[in-house]
């Protein structure tokens, strides 16, 4: 008694082919698509290319030019007021006991720029005063004391001195640890 025509054969046999059938049409599909974009690129040239006339054997070297970003000024630093509360904000002007006193607009964008400007590229060390108007150095080493003009060597002891004045100020104590971390840092060569 013959019940089908596969009767011999597993009963996901006719999926599996058609599965296989399905793959490799789309497989197929997918190799033609390509070669056929490729065969449409080749007569074009990006325009973007610059056109050399040397001869193929020929290295031309390729000179980098750095980039160098411009400086901010107090003009490109946009100051706004988002509060989310206003129960103690002061206006712009405000009254005081007898004067009346102003937010100095201008000079904290000068100093937001000039903090940006040094953020920029830069490599502060550990423990160094940087001063003055003009811009410093990309590096500055640590324990260093000075600006654009120079630097000098902040001493272990002035700046230990200034550390336990600046945390005792803020209610810390400036410990035997803080202090053998300093001294670890100061006594590197490379610093």
């Amino acid at each position: 008694m013959v019940s089908g025509i596969h009767e011999d054969v597993e009963p996901d046999y006719e999926l599996k082919c058609i599965f296989m059938k399905r793959f490799f049409l789309f497989a197929a599909a997918a190799v033609c698509m390509v070669l056929a974009g490729c065969n449409g690129q080749q007569g074009h040239t990006p325009s973007s290319v610059a056109q050399v006339s040397e001869p193929a054997d020929t290295v031309v070297p390729v000179e980098e030019v750095p980039f160098r970003e411009k400086l901010l000024t107090a003009a490109d630093v946009t100051l706004t007021k988002d509060l989310l509360y206003d129960t103690y904000t002061l206006e712009d002007t405000y009254p005081y006991k007898d004067t009346v006193r102003s937010f100095k607009w201008d000079v904290i964008r000068n100093c937001l720029a000039y903090i940006e400007n040094m953020q920029r590229d830069s490599v502060i060390g550990v423990g160094t005063n940087i001063f003055g108007s003009d811009f410093p150095r990309n590096f500055v080493p640590s324990f260093s004391w000075g600006g654009a003009s120079g630097f000098t060597e902040h001493k272990m002891n002035q700046f230990v001195s200034t550390a336990e004045a600046v945390m005792k100020r803020r209610n810390k104590t400036f410990d035997d640890v803080d202090r053998r971390i300093i001294e670890h840092v100061f006594a590197d060569p490379e610093r």
